[in-house]
Formats: structure tokens, sequence, C-alpha cells
């Protein structure tokens, strides 16, 4: 089993719309293509 935790960073958000959106298509992006995900 693996377990991992990848640092974020501050920022300042302005418009949050989509956000989760963004990132679960990015998400199954990488799945899709047999990348790994820490890539």
């Amino acid at each position: 089993d693996f377990s991992g935790r990848v640092a974020g960073f501050n920022v300042n958000a302005v418009d949050t719309t989509g956000a989760g959106d963004a990132f679960v298509a990015g998400f199954l992006s990488q799945l899709a293509d047999d990348l790994s995900l820490l890539q």
C-alpha cells in the first residue's frame, strides 16, 4: 500500500466557480491515460 501527501501553497482565491470540475477533469484524464497520479 502507498500513502502520500502533496503540499499545496497559499493563494488568494478570487472565484472558485468550476474549481472542483477542473480538478476532477485533470484527475480523470491522468487515470484514463494510465499515468501515475503522482506525476
